[in-house]
C-alpha cells in the first residue's frame, strides 16, 4: 500500500459503544493476511489458496494480472474480523487511494467498480460499510460482490507528523493542542488562506470493510456508504434487542403492560465528522447512502417497509440543535429490491449526527383513522362504503403474507376477504346493515406472527 500522509486507524471508533459499524478508513494496512488482484497469491489466511482471491473490474474492464490500470487489495484484521478492502489506480506497485493519478474517467460517480472476494472458511459476511458510492452488495456463501463508483472525499491525517495525533482515539469528542475540538478540524485557514498540510482531497476513493455477525439485529445484506472523514452507525433500541436484552423483572412487566409505548423509539443513527472546508478553501460537503433490508426494518422497528417508509423521519443534530429534514428534498427513503434505500444527498460539517426514526408503538387499540400497535399501522388505506358493503384499498406490505378484514356493530361481527393484484390489496365485507361499523384489517407476516393493522369506523347506509 502507498504510505500516504493520510492515516486513519481502523479502531478509531471502537470506544463508541452505540456504534455497530466502524468503517475501515486506513491507508497503511497490515501486510499480513492481505491478498490482491495484482498477484495470484495463495494466502493461508484466505480460502481457496493457489488462485487470485480478489477479482476486480473497473469501467467494465476486467483487471487481470498482466495489464492493469487499477488494483484491489483485501486485508483481514485478525482482531476485529473485518475484511478491509481498497480499490484505486495502479501507481507503480501500489494503490493510489486518492484516485488522483488515475484516468480522467475514474472520478466521483463514474467508472463502475465490481469487486469480489471470498472470506475465510468459517467467516460469514453480513454487512458492508464504505467510502465512495456503493450501489449493490451481494452475498453468495462466503463470497461477496460489491458494486459502486468512487467518491470524492476530504480526509484528515491523524498520524505521523500531524498535529492531530491526540484525535486518533477520539475524533468525535476529543481535543488536540490547546483544547481545540477534534470534530472541528477545518483543513483550511480562512484568515491566512492556506491549506492544512495534514489534510488531503481525494478525487476518487473506494474503500471500506465487510463485517460478519456481531450480535443484535441480523444485518445480512445491509450496506452504508458515506462521504465523511469518519462515520459510525448505530442500530438503537431495536425491537429484537429489547426482546432478548437482559431486562430486569420490573422493566419486563412494564413493557408488557404498555405494549411498548414507553420504550425509547428505535432508530438508526449515523454519527459523522468531517472538515468544514476542503484544502482549496471551498466548503466541504458529504452524503449518506444506506440500504436497509426488509428484515432489519421488521426486526428493529416492528413494521413492514411500506408503513415504515411513509412514517419515517430524519433529523440532524449538531451543537445541541435538532433539525428535521424535509422528505423528498433533504432526504429520500425509497423502496428498492429487498429493502429501502436511504439517501441524504448533501451534508455540511463539522460533526453532525443523522437519525432515522420510524413509527412509535402505542398502547391504544384504535383511533378514529386507524389502529396502531407494536407491529405498526397500515398506512394509506382508502375506505369506501355502498349498498351494505365496506371496501378498502392499500399497498401490499413487502413482509406481509396475508390480510384479513372484519366489521363489528352492536356485538355482531362480519368477516370478509382480501385479494392482492400486483402491489394493490383490496379488502371487502358484504351483507352489512345500516349503521356505523368498526372495520378492521389485520395481517400475518411471512416470518410468522401478527403484522400491521388498521381500523376505521365506516357509516353504512
Amino acid at each position: 500500500m502507498s504510505p500516504k500522509l493520510m492515516v486513519v486507524v481502523l479502531a478509531v471508533v471502537t470506544a463508541v459503544m452505540a456504534a455497530l459499524f466502524a468503517p475501515a478508513a486506513q491507508a497503511d494496512w497490515p501486510a499480513t493476511t492481505c491478498v490482491d488482484s495484482s498477484t495470484p497469491i495463495g494466502n493461508s489466511s484466505f480460502a481457496g489458496g493457489g488462485t487470485a482471491h480478489v477479482t476486480l473490474s473497473v469501467g467494465g474492464v476486467v483487471q487481470d494480472n498482466v495489464t492493469q490500470t487499477y488494483i484491489a487489495e483485501v486485508c483481514r484484521d485478525a482482531n476485529s474480523g473485518l475484511y478491509n478492502f481498497m480499490v484505486g489506480p495502479k501507481n507503480g506497485a501500489t494503490i493510489d487511494e486518492s484516485g488522483n493519478t488515475g484516468p480522467s474517467s475514474y472520478k466521483n460517480g463514474a467508472d463502475a467498480i465490481v469487486l469480489s472476494f471470498t472470506l475465510n472458511s468459517g467467516d460469514v459476511p453480513k454487512s458492508v460499510e464504505a467510502y465512495g458510492n456503493i450501489s449493490a452488495f451481494a452475498i453468495s456463501g462466503q463470497t461477496v460482490t460489491i458494486t459502486g463508483t468512487p467518491g470524492a472525499l476530504t480526509q484528515i491525517n491523524y498520524g505521523g507528523p500531524s498535529p492531530y495525533g491526540a484525535c486518533m482515539g477520539n475524533p468525535y469528542s476529543g481535543t488536540y493542542g490547546a483544547g481545540s475540538s477534534c470534530a472541528a478540524i477545518p483543513c483550511y485557514d480562512a484568515v491566512a488562506h492556506t491549506a492544512d498540510s495534514s489534510c488531503v482531497d481525494d478525487l476518487a476513493t473506494f474503500h471500506g470493510a465487510v463485517r460478519g455477525p456481531n450480535g443484535g439485529v441480523d444485518k445480512t445484506g445491509m450496506w452504508i456508504t458515506s462521504a465523511a472523514n469518519l462515520y459510525s452507525v448505530g442500530l438503537n433500541n431495536c425491537a429484537s434487542s429489547r426482546r432478548h436484552g437482559n431486562l430486569g423483572s420490573r422493566r419486563r412487566v412494564t413493557a408488557r403492560q404498555d405494549n411498548g409505548a414507553n420504550r425509547p423509539a428505535a432508530n438508526i443513527s449515523v454519527q459523522m465528522v468531517g472538515p468544514h472546508y476542503k484544502t482549496d478553501g471551498t466548503l466541504n460537503y458529504g452524503n449518506i447512502h444506506a440500504f436497509i433490508p426488509f428484515a432489519v426494518i421488521q426486526s428493529c422497528f416492528g413494521t413492514d417497509s411500506a408503513s415504515f417508509a411513509q412514517a419515517a423521519g430524519v433529523t440532524r443534530q449538531e451543537g445541541g440543535t435538532d433539525t428535521s429534514l424535509v422528505s423528498g428534498t433533504q432526504f429520500t427513503l425509497a423502496p428498492t429490491t429487498g429493502g429501502l434505500l436511504l439517501t441524504v444527498p448533501t451534508i455540511g460539517f463539522s460533526s453532525p449526527t443523522y437519525t432515522l426514526t420510524g413509527p412509535r408503538a402505542s398502547s391504544s387499540a384504535s383511533t378514529a383513522t386507524g389502529s396502531t400497535s407494536a407491529r405498526g399501522t397500515i398506512t394509506g388505506v382508502k375506505w369506501m362504503s355502498s349498498k351494505g358493503k365496506v371496501t378498502s384499498t392499500f399497498t401490499q406490505g413487502s413482509t406481509v403474507k396475508a390480510y384479513k378484514i372484519s366489521a363489528k356493530l352492536a356485538g355482531k361481527t362480519k368477516t370478509g376477504s382480501c385479494a392482492a393484484k400486483g402491489t394493490k390489496v383490496t379488502c371487502a365485507v358484504k351483507g352489512l346493515t345500516k349503521g356505523k361499523w368498526a372495520a378492521t384489517i389485520t395481517s400475518t407476516l411471512k416470518t410468522g406472527g401478527a403484522g400491521p393493522s388498521a381500523t376505521k369506523t365506516v357509516s353504512v347506509k
